[in-house]
């Protein structure tokens, strides 16, 4: 494998695959698990951090697994994701799991800026949601 070699020359401190979710596209969904399997270990065993973004068509939100279900392997799991409301697109970011570590539930805005991005309150989805359920959000929260 390439990127084997690559990262025992290079020692990269992260390696990035964009998106993971092609490597199915040209090899079919059980190669590119088996691909991406691989990298992970050996990433872990190297002591490198591996990210891996994924393009999911026409996902479920409420189906909290990957395309090539490495997701049970991988020690944290971001999503970003965006709604339309409004004629306006609106990006969250949540944490599904992050392994050994405290984290939100929450989903919180991402914010693209002129001066970076950043977190914004619960989303308007969250919020939503807490409504639903009779959760209470404190003001100061929604506003963020």
């Amino acid at each position: 494998m390439r990127i084997k070699r690559l990262i025992t020359e290079h020692k990269p401190r992260c390696v990035a695959v964009d998106p993971l979710s092609a490597l199915a596209r040209v090899g079919g969904g059980l190669a590119a698990r088996a691909v991406a399997e691989r990298l992970i270990y050996l990433c872990r065993n190297a002591g490198v951090t591996v990210l891996f973004t994924s393009l999911l068509e026409g996902y479920d939100q409420q189906l909290e697994t990957t395309t090539l279900h490495v997701s049970t392997i991988s020690d944290s799991w971001i999503q970003v994701t965006y709604s339309l409301e409004g004629g306006t697109r609106n990006r969250a970011l949540s944490i599904i799991k992050s392994r050994g570590a405290k984290h939100s539930n929450q989903q919180r805005e991402l914010i693209f800026s002129d001066t970076g991005i950043s977190l914004g309150g619960p989303s308007s989805q969250t919020v939503k949601a807490a409504y639903n359920h009779g959760i209470a959000v404190p003001a100061e929260e929604r506003r963020q």
